[in-house]
C-alpha cells in the first residue's frame, strides 16, 4: 500500500509539473452531476495571464463555479450560459470541443479546447480547459489579407500581364491582362505552370524550359530578363 501511494504521489508530482510547465493555460474543472463545474487547478500560465488582463488572482476562484471566473473576464451572463452549453457537449458526449473566444477590453483573442477526463466506469468527472492565445496570429493573417487585396488590386489595375509562380506550393496566378493579351477570358485559361510553357514557341520552349529549370534550382535568382513569343487563343 506505501508503494502504491508513493507511486501515486510521484503520478500526481509529474503530472503538476507538465501543467504548470505548459505555456497554454489551463484550468481543471470538476463536473458535477447537475450540470455545475467547479473549478479545481488553475496553471501558472492561466495565473498569469489573468492577473495582467484582470487584475484578480485566478487562484482565488478554486472552489467556486466557472461562472464565477468567466464573468470576470468581462464575459456577459448570457455567453456564460453559451459556454455552458459547449462544456456540457464535451462532458455528455465524451468528446473534446474545440472553439474561438474573441478579444475584448479584459480578455485576448484564444483558441479554447475543453477535453473530458473519464473514469473507470466511464463516468466523466473533470474537464480540462486549454487556451491558446492567438491575437497576434490573427493579426498576421488580417496584415496577409489585406496584402493580398493590395496585390489583387494591382494586378486588376495594370495593363501588363503578370504571371505569379509559387517555388514552394507550385500553384501559379496568371492575371486576367494576361490572359487578355492572348486572347483569352479570364476563365478560358487555367492559373497552372503549363498554361505559360505550353503557349511558348517551340523555337524558344528550349531557352525558357533552362530558365525555367534554373529558377527552380535557385530560388534566391532576384532577376531575370528573357524574350519569348507566345500563342494566342486565335493560332497566332
Amino acid at each position: 500500500r506505501k508503494l502504491a501511494e508513493a507511486s501515486l504521489r510521484d503520478s500526481e508530482a509529474r503530472l503538476a509539473l507538465i501543467f504548470n510547465s505548459t505555456s497554454d493555460m489551463k484550468i481543471l474543472f470538476r463536473a458535477e452531476p447537475d450540470g455545475r463545474f467547479v473549478t479545481e487547478a488553475v496553471n501558472r500560465s492561466l495565473v498569469q495571464n489573468f492577473r495582467d488582463s484582470t487584475g484578480n488572482e485566478a487562484a482565488d476562484f478554486v472552489g467556486e463555479g466557472f461562472e464565477a471566473l468567466l464573468s470576470t473576464t468581462g464575459l456577459a451572463p448570457e455567453e456564460i450560459e453559451s459556454r455552458r452549453s459547449l462544456y456540457l457537449k464535451a462532458t455528455d458526449g465524451r468528446v473534446p470541443v474545440h472553439f474561438q473566444s474573441p478579444a475584448s477590453p479584459l480578455r485576448d483573442a484564444t483558441e479554447i479546447s475543453l477535453y473530458p477526463i473519464v473514469d473507470q466506469h466511464h463516468r466523466c468527472t473533470h474537464l480540462l480547459w486549454s487556451g491558446r492565445v492567438v491575437t497576434e496570429r490573427l493579426k498576421a493573417e488580417a496584415a496577409l489579407r489585406e496584402s493580398e487585396m493590395r496585390y489583387a488590386l494591382v494586378t486588376q489595375a495594370t495593363k501588363d500581364g503578370i504571371y505569379d509562380w509559387n517555388l514552394v506550393t507550385g500553384d501559379s496566378y496568371l492575371s486576367p491582362s494576361y490572359k487578355s493579351m492572348l486572347g483569352f477570358r479570364d476563365d478560358e485559361l487555367t492559373n497552372e505552370l503549363s498554361s505559360f510553357l505550353d503557349r511558348v514557341h517551340p523555337d524558344d520552349s528550349a531557352r525558357t524550359n533552362e530558365i525555367v529549370g534554373r529558377v527552380r534550382t535557385d530560388p534566391t535568382l532576384e532577376m531575370f530578363v528573357d524574350e519569348m513569343r507566345l500563342q494566342c487563343k486565335d493560332g497566332s
